[in-house]
C-alpha cells in the first residue's frame, strides 16, 4: 500500500479456487483465495498482491469498460428494438452483424487484458525489487493441482475443450507462463541496470 500510495483498501478472501484479482470501479478491492494464501510463502504472496495493486494503480478495469460498452451497444440496441417491434430480414441481419461486432470487442478486450497482465507483472517485479518471488508464485499458480487431487472427469475435459475453442476465437485473458516469466526476467535486467547506474553515480 505504501509503495503504490494507497491509504485504504478492501480485501476479500475467497473460500474456493486458487486465484487473486483486483477490481477498481467505484472502490478499489483486492480478492485472494484462502488456498493461495496457505500455499504461497510470505514473499510470494507479497509479489502477487503487488501485481494486483499495479492493476488498481493503473485502473485497468476502467480501461476495459468503455471498450466493452462501445462494442456491445449495437447488439443490445438492435435486440431491444426487435423485442418491441416485429423482426424484419434487415433487423435479423443487423442483429447477427452486431453479434459479430460484440464478439470482436471481446477479442480486443482479451488482448488488452493479456497486455495488462504483462505490464502488471513487470511493474510489480520492479516495485518489490525481487522478480524471482513473483516468478516462483506464478509457477505455483499455473501448476497448482486440483484441490481433491483426483483425475479430471470426462465432463470437465469436455467443458475445457469448449473453453479452448472460445479462447481460439476470442483470445485468452492471460498470457502463457513462459511469456510471463520472460517479461519478469526482463524486469530483473531493468533492476540490475538501475542498480548499476545508481552505484556509478555514487
Amino acid at each position: 500500500m505504501r509503495i503504490y500510495g494507497f491509504k485504504t483498501i478492501k480485501v476479500k478472501i475467497w473460500k474456493k479456487g486458487f486465484t487473486a484479482a483486483a477490481l477498481t470501479l467505484i472502490k478499489d478491492r483486492i480478492y485472494i483465495s484462502k488456498d493461495m494464501i496457505e500455499s504461497l510463502n510470505e514473499n510470494e504472496i507479497e509479489a502477487v498482491i503487488a501485481h494486483e495493486f499495479s492493476h488498481l494503480h493503473h485502473r485497468d478495469t476502467l480501461l476495459i469498460l468503455p471498450i466493452m460498452l462501445i462494442f456491445s451497444a449495437p447488439f443490445f440496441l438492435f435486440s431491444l428494438q426487435s423485442y418491441f417491434h416485429p423482426v424484419s430480414n434487415t433487423d435479423a441481419i443487423l442483429i447477427i452483424f452486431s453479434l459479430f461486432v460484440f464478439s470482436y470487442g471481446i477479442k480486443i478486450v482479451n488482448w488488452i487484458k493479456q497486455n495488462q497482465e504483462i505490464l502488471a507483472d513487470r511493474d510489480a517485479a520492479i516495485k518489490i525489487k525481487n522478480p524471482l518471488y513473483l516468478e516462483s508464485a506464478l509457477i505455483k499458480i499455473y501448476n497448482h493441482p486440483p484441490v481433491n487431487g483426483e483425475r479430471a472427469s470426462r465432463l470437465s475435459k469436455i467443458f475445457q475443450g469448449f473453453e479452448y475453442l472460445k479462447a481460439y476465437f476470442l483470445g485468452f485473458t492471460h498470457p502463457f507462463l513462459k511469456e510471463r516469466i520472460e517479461h519478469i526476467e526482463f524486469a530483473n535486467r531493468i533492476l540490475d541496470n538501475l542498480q548499476k547506474t545508481t552505484v556509478e553515480k555514487d
